[in-house]
């Protein structure tokens, strides 16, 4: 799903970048990953989910401002459960 949204910009530099950075990032999902399977009470897989269909809607529509809008909220979203999932470990 991001690979698509970001690829769907048509900026081959853009997509080079943003696939570099998702590899570096692998391990924080499987951080996210983890804890859903182990019944982690941080994880909303509703939460995510949702945020994916509002984003996919916003792409049809071209709504580039509200695209821009859901996936800030989104990655910021994903950021607080991490740091809430690696504190509440410490």
């Amino acid at each position: 799903f991001h690979r698509a949204v970001y690829r769907a910009s048509g900026n081959r530099q853009l997509t080079i970048l943003l696939d570099q950075l998702w590899d570096r990032t692998e391990r924080y999902r499987i951080v996210l990953v983890a804890n859903e399977m182990g019944g982690g009470a941080h994880y909303e897989r509703s939460r995510s989910d949702d945020d994916h269909s509002a984003i996919a809607a916003a792409v049809f529509d071209g709504d580039a401002a509200r695209v821009s809008t859901l996936l800030r909220t989104h990655v910021q979203h994903s950021h607080d459960l991490i740091r809430a999932m690696l504190e509440a470990a410490v």
